[in-house]
């Protein structure tokens, strides 16, 4: 599991990129719908915020800068979609460096936890 701190911006954007993604069917769909779910502001957030799509682009005033904004956590699948969708999508140049930020940041594997057996094993003996 990945967490990834999100603005509303960042969401919104995201959440356009992975819907306009292509995959090859059904089964790989899965994985992009639910990365979609995470993204997506809820249905209080879009009444916050007036969000309307303009047939050009969507539309909105945050009642507060930091509204909206949230960390979201991904599984490692979403976390690649995620990377595969920003990789090969159209996206505005002034956006390209969050961007990258946000792969490179999921492109690392989180550190796995430590088990107290795994803890066991690399500990030294005790000398008497």
């Amino acid at each position: 599991m990945q967490t990834v701190f999100l603005t509303f911006y960042k969401r919104i954007t995201l959440w356009n990129m992975v819907g306009n993604h292509s995959v090859s069917g059904l089964k790989q769909a899965e994985v992009y719908l639910r990365l979609i779910g995470k993204l997506r502001p809820t249905d209080e957030e879009t009444e916050s915020v007036n969000l309307q799509n303009n047939g050009m682009g969507v539309s909105w005033q945050l009642p507060v800068p930091t509204f909206g904004d949230k960390d979201i956590e991904l599984e490692r699948s979403e976390a690649d979609a995620l990377i595969a969708a920003i990789e090969v999508a159209q996206f505005r140049v002034v956006d390209a460096a969050w961007l990258q930020e946000i792969a490179d940041q999921l492109k690392k594997k989180p550190p796995k936890k430590e088990t107290d057996e795994a803890r066991a094993e690399v500990e030294e003996p005790v000398l008497n």
